[in-house]
């Protein structure tokens, strides 16, 4: 038979429940009189908690109970918590610990009483959507205990903070903390840690390191005051990842940036006697690493300043050169002249380009080793690079002695001796030069015409790095830049190749023995135009008479290249003045070889067939057919050079027009075999034309492409897009493109608009 329990009163039943609750209070207290809650303990008064929740009604307490819970929290903070954190303490680390010792008993108190009136949590507050156990009396700390303390506690630990920032050591578990605290106050949301504590930790760290910053300013070089600042970035990072909430860092770190570096960068730059451009020419790598580690850190605001100081400094280090080369160009030109003047001023140009290739791979460096290869500080070294290397020496422009100098490096015995990895060098830092190089197509076209005489004049160094050099060229600068001047090392391959063949051909056919011939057949289009007979201007010269045995050798070789495979398609057209010979002389009962040009060869044959009688300058110019200037050039560098082979009448340093000439039977020299050089005139002038006029079909293409696409385009809009296509080649303009666009109307290929004259439209 089951006999009804009578049910538990409220006044009855929290009896038991109080005495567990004011046992785990005295615990919590410190009580040494308190012994531990047992199990049973535990047991009863869990028991009476679920009892008074699970009666019937009226007899459910369950709103009383929730109610009294909270109400134990607060009194136990009115009566215990609040003067304990209220009285004086000798120290803020004294009141820091109690703060985390009440929070501590809070959280035990917390949890323990949950373990009794857990029925609560999973039937009452459930069904009543309240809030649980553990946000209970997490609300009324907040309230009643952090709300009245948080202006002290957050004191207390900034002045620990600081104390710390000037080296004292801190008791950083007591930090941390009161850091949790105080995020644990916000539950869910970090709305207590940011406001009522990290708002104010920032803005004292802002006024620490601004006092910091004047002072390192006032009494330090910009590498101790950059040294200082990693240092102390360094232990803020520390300090952060020791005691503050890692959401933290990347906000003190931007204060501490922001009044070190930010609010300092251009004075640290430009700092006298320590500043960007000191460490630069200092070659201060580890300073100069830090300076740019510390201001990528701030992104454009201390890179872009950064690297306007670089720029300036690297382009001030440029010019410089390029006006002290032009200086001592003019000094030399005072000095000497003629030969010397110019050899003198020769070697100022290369020593320029020389200096400006180690400038190069100095500011180089740096970009890549220091500053990472940033980009900021690549285009700023661009830039730079950029002002120095257009502007002219003498009138020529860098392009120019870039071309000059890698002849002089790849032609033999033009310069110092080098190993091929040394001059494959050289040239791979004059090659990573075109990259600053407007007048890209200044230098292929010099390059073109050196390349040219260095082949036909065997001067080369080595086919194999004339290639390294073109392939670089390419890379550079594309494939059409180099295309010609590929097709000349191929024709040299073939050429001889052919001349394998016509050395076989002329022992099969037994025309060997005499003259030993040696030609090179060479693509029109792909060779610098050297139509006079020496080989130097654009103009159509008569040809050149050759002396009998030559003729018959020329004429064996046309016989057979007429019946070769290549014959049949192929047209010869001869270029003497290009050529050269080796001439048995003898002077004076010694013989001697004289390595010549051909227009030599045929004045010396001349005089010597005269054995020994005087030839007149009419006389020998009907006998060699070569115009007057080309004759005047070829008697001089025989009569009035270095080796005098002929003797004449007349002034003796010039070519007359009623001058004679014979042999110089007294000629003497040490050396055996004789190179009698031939000066040729200066065609600088013919090369820039002939870039020009390159220019002008091309700025007329890049026009109709753009039209072509956009069928209607404004005048200044064309303008920007046809530079910035031509830009990879050269930099046209505004008169030339005017030109072009003028010239293209007059050829139909474009139209103005009626109602808009700075408007065109492509005419289909």
């Amino acid at each position: 038979m089951h006999i009804d329990q009578p049910p538990i009163h409220l006044e009855e039943g929290w009896k038991l429940i109080e005495e567990t609750i004011q046992k785990i209070q005295r615990n919590l207290e410190g009580d040494p009189n308190e012994s531990p809650i047992n199990t049973t303990q535990w047991s009863l008064t869990y028991t009476r908690v679920y009892n008074l929740c699970t009666q019937k009604p009226p007899h459910d307490y369950s709103d009383q109970l929730y109610l009294r819970y909270g109400q134990v929290f607060k009194e136990y903070i009115r009566d215990k918590v609040m003067p304990a954190l209220e009285k004086d303490f000798e120290s803020d680390e004294d009141f820091l610990n109690e703060m985390i010792g009440r929070w501590r008993n809070h959280t035990n108190m917390t949890r323990m009483m949950a373990k009794f009136f857990d029925y609560l949590d999973r039937y009452y507050i459930k069904r009543h959507q309240l809030d649980k156990l553990q946000i209970v009396p997490m609300k009324i700390f907040c309230e009643q205990v952090y709300g009245h303390i948080k202006e002290r506690a957050r004191t207390a630990m900034l002045t620990r903070v600081a104390l710390e920032r000037d080296g004292e050591v801190i008791d950083k578990s007591a930090i941390r903390a009161m850091v949790d605290i105080f995020i644990q106050m916000g539950m869910d949301s970090m709305d207590h840690y940011e406001n009522d504590f990290e708002r104010e930790l920032l803005n004292q760290t802002a006024a620490y390191y601004k006092l910091k910053a004047a002072d390192w300013l006032e009494t330090s070089s910009t590498p101790g005051y950059l040294e200082k600042a990693e240092e102390y970035l360094r232990q803020e990072e520390q300090r952060v990842d020791s005691y503050l909430h890692h959401s933290s860092k990347v906000k003190i770190l931007g204060k501490v940036q922001a009044e070190l570096l930010e609010a300092n960068c251009l004075a640290l730059l430009e700092k006298e006697g320590s500043g960007l451009t000191v460490l630069l020419r200092d070659d201060r790598q580890a300073d100069l690493q830090r300076m740019f580690r510390l201001f990528k850190r701030i992104g454009d605001k201390g890179l872009d300043p950064m690297a306007r100081v670089f720029k300036r400094h690297v382009e001030t280090q440029g010019v410089n050169l390029v006006l002290q080369a032009s200086q001592a160009v003019e000094q030399r030109q005072a000095d000497a002249k003629g030969k010397a003047a110019r050899d003198a001023a020769a070697a100022v140009e290369q020593g320029l380009v020389r200096s400006v290739i180690a400038l190069h791979r100095q500011y180089h460096g740096y970009v890549s080793e220091c500053f990472e290869g940033h980009q900021a500080l690549r285009r700023a070294m661009k830039d730079a690079f950029e002002v120095f290397c257009n502007r002219k020496v003498d009138g020529a422009t860098f392009a120019e002695l870039m071309a000059k100098y890698c002849d002089v490096v790849l032609r033999k015995g033009g310069g110092e001796k080098m190993s091929d990895a040394e001059i494959e060098e050289q040239l791979r830092n004059v090659v990573q030069l075109m990259d600053f190089v407007s007048d890209k197509d200044i230098f292929g076209e010099f390059y073109r015409k050196q390349l040219s005489n260095r082949l036909l004049q065997d001067k080369s160094t080595s086919d194999d790095l004339e290639r390294v050099v073109l392939t670089r060229l390419k890379e550079e600068c594309g494939h059409q830049f180099t295309s010609k001047m590929e097709g000349m090392l191929k024709d040299l391959q073939l050429a001889r190749e052919k001349q394998q063949e016509f050395e076989d051909w002329r022992r099969t056919t037994g025309r060997e023995g005499g003259v030993q011939l040696g030609v090179q057949v060479l693509t029109t289009g792909f060779w610098p135009n050297s139509d006079s007979a020496l080989g130097n201007s654009g103009q159509q010269r008569e040809e050149m008479t050759l002396p009998r045995e030559l003729a018959a050798c020329v004429d064996t070789y046309k016989e057979f290249f007429t019946n070769s495979r290549q014959g049949a398609h192929r047209k010869l057209e001869w270029r003497h003045g290009m050529g050269t010979a080796t001439v048995k002389a003898h002077f004076g009962g010694r013989s001697y070889d004289l390595v010549v040009k051909t227009a030599q060869c045929v004045v010396l044959c001349l005089l010597g067939d005269a054995e020994g009688e005087r030839l007149s300058y009419a006389q020998i110019k009907t006998g060699s057919g070569m115009a007057d200037d080309d004759l005047e050039r070829t008697l001089h560098s025989l009569a009035c050079a270095k080796y005098k082979l002929l003797c004449k009448t007349g002034h003796e340093k010039r070519i007359g027009r009623d001058d004679e000439f014979w042999v110089n039977d007294g000629f003497k020299d040490k050396m055996k075999r004789i190179r009698v050089p031939l000066a040729v005139p200066e065609d600088r002038k013919r090369a820039i034309k002939e870039v020009e006029s390159d220019r002008k079909p091309a700025i007329q293409a890049a026009i109709v492409r753009t039209m072509k696409a956009r069928k209607v385009y404004p005048h200044n809009e064309l303008v920007v897009e046809v530079s910035s296509q031509l830009a990879k080649m050269f930099r046209p303009d505004m008169k030339a493109i005017k030109q072009a666009i003028e010239q293209l109307i007059e050829k139909a290929y474009l139209e103005r608009d009626k109602d808009n004259n700075n408007l065109f439209r492509y005419v289909a």
